[in-house]
């Protein structure tokens, strides 16, 4: 039996958008203000640590995108939910770095996490990473990202 050639492609769109649907997946803005005193530029570490965690919610099947980090005050949370509206993302989730300025060391993160649509905090919480690896820092910052990510994640599923 053949077909006529239309039917071909209307098959085609719909298999298109059927796979489409399936790699949907939730979209989160992360934003960082950082606290250590000096307030002049970004540190190493808070680079770092940003890297880290935005491969943390990738490795969970987000899709991620990152405002500028802030050295100076802190972002409007208001003015962040817009730009988010704006871009289609489902959440934001802001964190401030507290850091020693000596040591170059992150001392606390608080983070908050919203729903962008609902205009709502989902959550928020202090972490205290004193009692992570101290001699690898590298490994230190991994971890602190991968559990705040496992907090957030356990909140927005």
């Amino acid at each position: 039996c053949i077909l006529p050639h239309y039917i071909y492609s209307v098959i085609l769109c719909i298999c298109l958008l059927f796979l489409c649907s399936l790699v949907y997946g939730q979209s989160i803005m992360v934003c960082i203000n950082q606290q250590d005193g000096l307030q002049e530029k970004e540190q190493r570490v808070t680079i770092q640590f940003e890297d880290f965690l935005v491969e943390s919610f990738f490795d969970k099947g987000f899709i991620i995108t990152t405002y500028p980090i802030s050295v100076q005050e802190k972002d409007s949370v208001q003015n962040l939910l817009d730009e988010c509206k704006f871009g289609s993302m489902d959440y934001l989730v802001y964190l401030t770095l507290t850091i020693n300025p000596l040591t170059e060391r992150i001392t606390s993160i608080d983070w908050n996490c919203f729903s962008v649509m609902q205009e709502k905090k989902m959550n928020q919480s202090q972490f205290e990473v004193t009692h992570y690896e101290k001699n690898n820092e590298e490994k230190r910052l991994k971890v602190i990202s991968e559990t705040i990510t496992k907090q957030i994640f356990e909140i927005i599923s």
